[in-house]
């Protein structure tokens, strides 16, 4: 019953270090990248904070069925790390937030609807083309993120069926003993 639950506990700390890592190379992202870009970025680390606490609750549901004194200090460890690291980029989300609210309040920072009366043709086309752009950058960018997502998933489902398979021949093996126990009985 353990070997299952601490192969449980090994795929959820799997897929939260996976979404810890995809949360780094946004934020790295983030710096500099636009206000669009900052919207999207910020809202794919709010997913996979949603995922690592869901994941982290998960998690505490699982250990709680662990039976064996050793296995269970090893996970009380590995899920308050799991949570401190969770507090941590939840903080560095607040002042991701927090700097690009004060970009909005930069009186720089000009909408783009603003002053387009003022501009030439030539100068709302040439406006439109770099907002076209940086939409279809924007939409490049999840496309990236959703094939590595893919590529998570696959990688998880490839331990998953593993884990199975294991499970599997384990039962078996037990059923061939519980069989020759019974006949030498």
């Amino acid at each position: 019953m353990d070997s299952k639950n601490i192969a449980i506990l090994e795929d959820y700390k799997f897929s939260i270090d996976n979404s810890f890592q995809k949360m780094d190379k946004s934020m790295k992202e983030f710096e500099g990248a636009d206000q669009s870009q900052q919207n999207m970025i910020i809202s794919v680390i709010n997913s996979d904070l949603s995922q690592v606490k869901t994941n982290i609750r998960l998690m505490k549901m699982e250990f709680s069925n662990l039976k064996e004194e050793n296995n269970t200090n090893k996970w009380q460890e590995n899920i308050s790390t799991l949570n401190s690291k969770y507090d941590e980029y939840k903080s560095k989300m607040s002042q991701m937030k927090n700097a690009k609210n004060s970009i909005n309040d930069d009186p720089n920072n000009i909408d783009v609807r603003v002053g387009m009366s003022n501009m030439s043709s030539q100068q709302v086309i040439d406006r439109g083309i770099k907002i076209l752009n940086a939409d279809r950058d924007a939409i490049n960018r999840m496309k990236k993120v959703v094939n590595e997502d893919l590529n998570t998933m696959k990688d998880v489902n490839k331990k998953l069926l593993s884990q199975n398979e294991k499970l599997d021949n384990a039962h078996k093996d037990l059923e061939e003993i519980d069989y020759s126990l019974n006949r030498a009985g």
